[in-house]
């Protein structure tokens, strides 16, 4: 992920090929923080994989951590195996579910890894998430009185998607989980909390939030018939919006969009602020 603004060009931007799905497996691949294991999964019997809700068989450092967490929010976390939709997708937090107790929530881990259980425990006890979230909800209807792409893309950012992760909403829901695990990871260890926030990725993985948010909304991902009826394909030719010429149509206009390109250099500055000034 590019952090410096001055890296885009004000009369032109436009990200690179990368999919935003990849930014997990980038953190991983980018990553300098070391694997720290938080146990190991229940087995059905030896040698055999675990099953997915395979519940967590916590180390010593790791019970401290839940503990911690118990005694600070009143509520247990239990950390269960599950098998990811994405492969990157190192953990996950779907909010609470019916088998959990009301002092209880489940987090999905890909791997014992105390930093990402960490990770997906401080969405589980934040009380932004328990409610509403971050920010008001994405409606369709109040999506479509925005015209523009500046103003579509402002939308997004503001309200986040009903597609994907996307918007200032994740961005600020990312920042607190990685602001919740740091303050524990110091507590086990300061040697293990150093190791977590000297890591580039501890602050970049939520700034890439707004990032793919950017990207998403160049590579068009709402479905062709919403393009037409949310009015995204603007003046796109018509019979082309299926076709290879359509989508080339709309990146050249977002190139030459001076209103657009601002919008993202905004986005994008907004984020940063954010971030390093939360995780400082």
């Amino acid at each position: 992920m590019l952090n410096s603004l001055s890296s885009f060009p004000a009369a032109y931007f436009k990200p690179s090929d990368y999919d935003s799905s990849d930014w997990a497996k980038a953190m991983e691949a980018g990553s300098t923080n070391p694997f720290t294991s938080a146990g190991a999964f229940a087995q059905p019997a030896p040698f055999k994989p675990p099953y997915p809700g395979s519940p967590l068989i916590p180390n010593t450092k790791t019970q401290q951590a839940l503990d911690a967490i118990k005694s600070d929010t009143g509520l247990t976390i239990d950390p269960r195996y599950n098998i990811p939709n994405n492969p990157a997708e190192q953990g996950s937090y779907a909010g609470r579910q019916p088998w959990d107790r009301p002092d209880s929530r489940t987090v999905n881990l890909a791997s014992p890894n105390l930093n990402v259980l960490l990770h997906e425990s401080g969405h589980a006890v934040d009380p932004n998430l328990a409610n509403l979230g971050y920010g008001t909800p994405f409606n369709f209807q109040d999506f479509k009185q925005n015209s523009t792409p500046s103003d579509q893309l402002k939308y997004i950012w503001q309200h986040g998607s009903p597609y994907d992760e996307q918007g200032f909403p994740a961005v600020q829901a990312e920042t607190e989980a990685q602001r919740f695990a740091r303050g524990y990871a110091y507590q086990l260890s300061p040697a293990m909390g150093h190791t977590m926030t000297s890591d580039p990725w501890f602050s970049n993985y939520p700034k890439s939030y707004g990032d793919s948010t950017i990207q998403d909304y160049w590579k068009n991902t709402f479905p062709t018939s919403d393009k037409v009826s949310f009015g995204i394909s603007g003046d796109v030719p018509e019979n082309t919006t299926n076709q290879k010429g359509g989508e080339n149509y709309w990146q050249l206009k977002l190139a030459l969009d001076p209103k657009f390109q601002q919008t993202q250099r905004d986005i994008l500055q907004q984020t940063n602020d954010y971030v390093d000034s939360t995780l400082r």
